[in-house]
């Protein structure tokens, strides 16, 4: 098994902090009052006249990054499709209509739509729902930063210290990044569960012979 300095395991530790399920995009901002939940937007920017409480980050069709819907979204659009510049600002704001992962001609023709007043524009894109298609089943093999190896330890200060982490720690695995049951963890598990409550868990046994932990996710059919 790889033993992983737990230097770097406490960053990232620290970092996963900053998320949680009732701030899921870590920006400070809480769900309920956060005008753009699943992407980062401390600012809540929001430049519609009037503010439409969507903020600019997640606004579904705005391919410029210009802040409000016009023309220049659908030409941004159109232009990427065949390929040419300048290039769409944010792919994960593209879709307006179908799925939240696409960008193509249906989006195209639904933001000509829309900006003529003749259909209106679903809000779908991944910037502001978050996912697209859930798995129902994931598997990761059980490495030491999987399985939580040390990640506890406070060894960041001094070389002996790390080495003694580096070589004498142990797994933890409830400070896995995929299905840690610490509180200081927000793992993968628990990020799917925000958009559907039903996943469920397996947990294989730590370390067969042919490999190390291999965790299951299994959703309901």
């Amino acid at each position: 098994m790889h033993r992983i300095p737990c230097l770097l395991l406490v960053f990232a530790a620290a970092h996963a902090r900053a998320q949680s399920a009732s701030d899921f995009d870590g920006d400070g901002r809480l769900n309920g009052v956060d005008n753009c939940v699943y992407t980062a937007n401390p600012s809540q920017l929001d430049s519609n006249l009037p503010p439409d409480g969507v903020g600019n980050a997640c606004a579904c069709g705005d391919n410029d990054d210009g802040g409000t819907l016009d023309l220049l979204d659908w030409v941004v659009l159109a232009r990427a499709l065949a390929q040419l510049e300048p290039g769409i600002g944010d792919p994960a704001k593209c879709s307006v209509v179908g799925g939240s992962m696409d960008c193509d001609a249906l989006d195209a023709n639904r933001l000509r739509a829309a900006l003529a007043g003749l259909a209106a524009l679903e809000p779908v894109c991944r910037a502001r729902v978050g996912a697209g298609e859930l798995p129902l089943r994931m598997s990761v093999a059980g490495d030491s930063i999987t399985r939580g190896f040390g990640a506890s330890c406070e060894c960041n200060a001094a070389p002996a210290c790390l080495l003694q982490c580096a070589f004498g720690g142990v797994e933890q695995p409830q400070h896995s990044w995929f299905d840690g049951s610490s509180s200081n963890v927000f793992g993968l598990l628990d990020r799917y569960r925000v958009f559907a409550a039903g996943i469920g868990a397996m947990t294989g046994a730590a370390n067969p012979p042919d490999t190390n932990a291999v965790s299951q996710y299994v959703g309901q059919p």
